[in-house]
């Protein structure tokens, strides 16, 4: 994570006030928010709220139907009649840092920031896990305006941003070209977050 601090946007430009700790690569997706930066992460304040919307998937993306997992709706609806009518279920494991609340993750949506742009609404959450069932187009959590396609993998290790509309709006994007220090070139959005008003009122 690190601040903004001018941008050209004849050249789409960004410069930042510190240096990332890994330089991003063409193609890498990366997120940007109006929020302060202590209001995500301050670890004087021990606030890390950055690791409960970003992080790397513990597992590969799993759809379920008849006690049986797939890598892929495609694979879990070809397995019977009654899978193929909208009998599976998509869920992927996400990292260490996601919230352990259930359902705080209900009704966001899901980034993949490995420059693919697939992007898919989360149904439920399970804080436990901890785990987020996705929409997929054909499953039992199907027809949502953000779904990944049916015959969608997500390995282990992927790397993910999920929207967090409680705590601030962002923007995904993709990197068009290696980064220099700390200076990065934007693409257009990708996608954005659902919008919805914050419960927090600012002064």
């Amino acid at each position: 994570m690190a601040v903004i601090s001018s941008y050209n946007a004849a050249r789409r430009l960004v410069t930042l006030e510190t240096s990332l700790a890994a330089l991003p690569v063409t193609g890498d997706g990366y997120a940007i928010t109006a929020a302060p930066s202590t209001v995500l992460k301050d670890s004087a304040r021990s606030v890390d709220f950055l690791s409960l919307v970003s992080g790397s998937s513990a597992g590969a993306l799993t759809c379920s139907c008849a006690g049986s997992d797939f890598a892929s709706l495609t694979l879990c609806a070809a397995s019977s009649a009654a899978c193929a009518a909208g009998g599976c279920t998509c869920a992927l494991a996400l990292g260490a840092g996601a919230p352990q609340e259930d359902g705080m993750l209900t009704g966001e949506t899901l980034f993949l920031t490995d420059g693919s742009g697939g992007a898919a609404a989360v149904t439920a959450h399970n804080g436990a896990t901890p785990t987020a069932t996705v929409a997929v187009s054909g499953s039992a959590e199907g027809e949502y305006g953000r779904e990944l396609a049916s015959s969608a993998t997500i390995a282990t290790g992927a790397s993910y941003v999920v929207t967090a509309s409680y705590l601030a709006q962002a923007r995904l994007y993709a990197t068009t070209r290696r980064a220099r220090g700390s200076r990065s070139r934007f693409a257009g959005p990708l996608a954005s977050g659902p919008r919805r008003r914050s419960p927090v009122s600012r002064r």
